[in-house]
């Protein structure tokens, strides 16, 4: 298994965990009142946003009476769940939902996107990204600082596109992202023609919506849809960029709206070398 497959375990061991627990009936709260975990580690574990401890695979497993082979089975998937992911190689300040993102994003097989404001981070160029980068950071950054997050995001690109097999990748530009000058003129220029180099690549698919659709189905913001090959093990996650982090959505309803509305926003939508043409 390769780095970034530790986050498709740990979500599988998640599930697995979880199910365990409640087929041995115990409550999150009746966990944390045993002292084998608290809550808000438990969710964690169970969501699959973190490594899990071999140590808390054994006691969980022993609190819940699993078996030996189903133990062992576990502390197995728990090791692969520490690997350390690429991101782990650059000094970069990111919160672990931010390293969940990361291991998606560089393991899913198929990643669509609807962008209302700004070119996504996989599409940009360097300069778009250091002007992007300068006008959202939240606190005053060094030079030095700005650079790392640059290099950091283009090695984000290389894990994308630089995989063995390449991820079907689909992305939504509301048309106020071309439109909107993000550095200066020949940023822009640039951008674009990087944007239409990309969307000749076999499995990136690059489209607008036009300003004449008015109103539309995805209007209520940016989002990110990963899914897998096998939905039963691997669920399809849906991911909102925040100020202050991330949401992740993970429910059958909440996919299928999602799914909906980016579907019905692509019917209206042209692709980008007939809008920029």
């Amino acid at each position: 298994m390769n780095k970034d497959g530790a986050t498709v375990v740990r979500r599988q061991l998640g599930r697995r965990m979880k199910s365990l627990r409640e087929d041995a009936g115990k409550t999150m709260t009746q966990v944390q009142e045993a002292k084998y975990a608290s809550t808000t580690k438990l969710w964690r574990m169970e969501s699959g946003l973190v490594p899990v401890k071999v140590g808390d695979v054994l006691a969980l497993a022993r609190l819940y009476g699993a078996d030996s082979a189903t133990t062992d089975h576990l502390v197995a998937m728990a090791e692969a769940s520490t690997r350390p992911g690429w991101w782990q190689d650059y000094e970069v300040d990111m919160p672990v939902d931010f390293q969940f993102f990361l291991g998606l994003e560089s393991s899913a097989p198929r990643i669509s996107s609807y962008e209302s404001e700004f070119v996504p981070g996989l599409l940009q160029t360097a300069d778009y990204s250091l002007a992007h980068a300068r006008a959202t950071l939240l606190t005053p950054q060094t030079q030095e600082e700005i650079q790392a997050a640059l290099a950091f995001r283009l090695e984000r690109q290389r894990q994308v596109f630089g995989r063995s097999e390449a991820p079907l990748v689909t992305v939504l530009l509301n048309a106020a992202v071309l439109a909107r000058v993000v550095g200066d003129a020949q940023v822009m220029i640039n951008q674009r023609e990087h944007l239409l180099r990309l969307s000749k690549r076999k499995r990136v698919e690059i489209r607008v919506l036009p300003w004449d659709v008015g109103a539309h189905r995805a209007m209520f913001g940016a989002f990110k849809l990963f899914e897998f090959d096998d939905p039963a093990t691997d669920p399809a996650v849906v991911y909102h960029e925040l100020i202050g982090g991330g949401l992740y959505l993970e429910k059958p309803f909440q996919i299928t709206r999602y799914r909906a509305a980016l579907d019905s926003a692509l019917h209206q939508s042209v692709p980008l070398t007939e809008y920029l043409s």
